[in-house]
């Protein structure tokens, strides 16, 4: 049990020190995402919109060795590796955080599918969709299987091309995958929910998709961008403006101010034919962008477990380290549970270790997690004074692998 609780600890510590630098340096990278939105790149809808792909790299920059090895100020990210280290329960309290965030999302989108689900289903323009009475814009819930839900006055109330138009949006945001977009953002927030900003970012990020969404319906439907803003504006007029009105999350059903929506047709309005292959181009140089900074990012990162070389000698009799051996000379490393040892250099070094008394213990090799952060203390085995010879010799090691020691290796 008290391993299991340490390796918690750990655990909590290793990821509250890599989750909380992502935290302090996603804040330039946001900073950055939203003023290019609304300067040089205002109205360029797909290419805002692939944009804040640029989030998702920065909750892998934990590990950067300039941390560890620069004289810039990032330096200074040294200290939330100390207090995590220093005061226990700042992981344990960031880390419960995080679980308790992302298992609440995840348990509304379950609920939300099961109400869903219990919906009357009606066939409209050839498509089943789930019918509600409440009031509340349309909206698609499933990740796996998108399930669209229209309110029964929109049926009532819109004509059929409206209805058409409804339905096509809701069925773009499937195709688009959308549904797993939201629910990685969501997932972002979850990690780096300490962060005020990406989750006052949110409606940004939102429109967005909801725009690519809006220009991709367009042209799907070959409406006019006129008479696709007179949908918009006559949904909203029957559903209304009031968040507390709908029963669904406003997440999913989202109930829009007419400020917001007026921003909304404002971008519909700017709209312009544009070619799919153009589309298709920014989507390439996105995902190759993407790559190419998360090679960037391992290049100059420390490895998942850092090895420790060489390794140390202490003795009982001499109430300490007697050898420390950084550079791996004397003890050379391990293989098949043994502990290789070079005696010659061993003596030339100690020379009294023959005559010591008392136990004298052998630690070789391991590894950290982070410098400072440890991992594992590698092999441990005894050594005989008896046994050491002018040559390379052989001792046993001890170790007896846990399924906690894997664990953290794998981390």
């Amino acid at each position: 049990m008290e391993g299991f609780l340490n390796t918690l600890d750990f655990i909590s510590v290793y990821f509250t020190i890599l989750l909380l630098r992502s935290a302090v340096l996603i804040m330039p990278v946001l900073a950055v995402i939203l003023l290019l939105r609304r300067t040089v790149l205002r109205g360029r809808v797909f290419v805002c919109g692939a944009l804040w792909s640029m989030v998702i790299p920065v909750l892998f920059i934990g590990r950067l060795r300039l941390f560890y090895e620069s004289e810039l100020p990032v330096r200074a990210m040294i200290w939330i590796q100390s207090m995590a280290v220093s005061i226990i329960w700042v992981p344990r309290v960031y880390m419960s955080v995080v679980i308790l965030s992302i298992l609440i999302s995840i348990f509304r989108r379950i609920r939300l599918t099961h109400r869903v689900k219990k919906l009357p289903t009606e066939t409209v323009c050839g498509m089943s969709v789930h019918i509600s009475d409440e009031k509340h814009t349309p909206f698609t819930t499933g990740l796996f299987h998108g399930h669209i839900v229209i309110p029964r006055v929109i049926l009532d109330e819109c004509s059929e091309g409206e209805i058409r138009t409804i339905i096509e949006h809701e069925r773009t945001h499937i195709r688009l995958k959308h549904l797993w977009v939201f629910f990685l953002w969501d997932m972002v927030r979850c990690l780096l929910w300490i962060n005020p900003l990406i989750h006052l970012a949110t409606r940004q990020f939102r429109e967005d998709i909801e725009a690519v969404c809006d220009y991709s319906t367009i042209k799907r439907t070959d409406n006019e961008a006129n008479s696709y803003g007179k949908v918009l504006t006559h949904s909203l007029r029957l559903v209304g403006d009031n968040p507390h009105e709908s029963g669904f999350p406003a997440a999913f059903a989202r109930t829009l101010s007419f400020d917001r929506m007026k921003r909304r047709i404002l971008i519909v309005r700017a709209y312009k034919v544009y070619s799919t292959k153009k589309v298709l181009t920014i989507g390439a140089v996105t995902v190759v962008l993407i790559a190419a900074v998360f090679v960037g990012i391992v290049s100059v990162s420390y490895e998942k477990n850092i090895p420790i070389r060489g390794g140390s000698i202490y003795c009982e009799d001499a109430a300490g380290i007697i050898l420390s051996d950084s550079d791996g000379s004397v003890i050379l490393g391990h293989s098949d549970g043994k502990i290789r040892i070079d005696g010659r250099k061993l003596l030339e070094q100690c020379p009294n270790i023959k005559s010591m008394k008392g136990v004298i213990g052998v630690g070789e090799g391991g590894y950290m997690k982070l410098p400072g952060v440890g991992g594992e203390s590698g092999q441990f085995g005894w050594l005989d004074p008896a046994e050491i010879v002018p040559e390379v010799f052989e001792i046993d090691s001890i170790n007896e692998e846990t399924i906690f020691d894997r664990i953290l290796w794998g981390l």
